[in-house]
Parts: structure tokens; C-alpha cells; sequence
């Protein structure tokens, strides 16, 4: 399995709020032959960034984190470790991008 191909898939599934990804639909993963499964490609963001009415205009938190897959990663600590490097750096781009407001 390319992890990191499931922390960048992850990361920006989660950031853009897109129920979408929550592997019930429009989700994709891909495998070269002799290769790691790999997620992917990018699909569906028609009701990302809280464009949808049947969750709610808006929802705090986590919620790709609880879909079946990512239940399940978030118990593998190599896979928490990962993502959490790229979040905290987003987390300083935002607050550095705050401050230039």
C-alpha cells in the first residue's frame, strides 16, 4: 500500500469537507501491475467545502476520519504519523496567512 498516497488523498478530501469521500461513492484507487495500491485519483468535489444540504451547510471536526478505510489507518501509527506532519504545517500557513489580514 503507497501510504502517502492515502495521507495526501486523505488530507485533501478532509480539508475540502467532501462527504463525497467518504468511500461509499466517486472514490478511486489504482494499482500499477507488481505495484502498490495507491488512492487515487482526485474525483468528485461538487459538494465539497460544505456545498451540500444532506449533512448539514457546514460540519466541524473530522469526517473522512470515520469512513471505513480511515477508521482503520487511524489505528496504524505510521499513517497518524503522517499525516500529522503536513497538517501542522497547514496549520502554520493558515496562521501565517491570518496574520497578514
Amino acid at each position: 500500500m503507497d501510504m502517502d498516497s492515502f495521507v495526501d488523498w486523505y488530507l485533501i478530501n478532509e480539508i475540502t469537507m467532501n462527504p463525497d469521500a467518504f468511500l461509499n461513492t466517486s472514490c478511486f484507487m489504482n494499482m500499477e501491475r507488481g505495484g502498490k495500491l495507491k488512492m487515487g485519483p482526485l474525483w468528485d468535489f461538487d459538494i465539497a467545502f460544505s456545498n451540500n444540504t444532506y449533512i448539514g451547510s457546514r460540519y466541524d471536526g473530522f469526517y473522512i476520519k470515520y469512513s471505513s478505510w480511515f477508521a482503520r489507518l487511524f489505528k496504524d501509527d505510521d499513517f497518524v504519523s503522517r499525516v500529522k506532519v503536513p497538517e501542522v504545517l497547514l496549520h502554520l500557513v493558515i496562521l501565517d496567512l491570518q496574520e497578514d489580514l
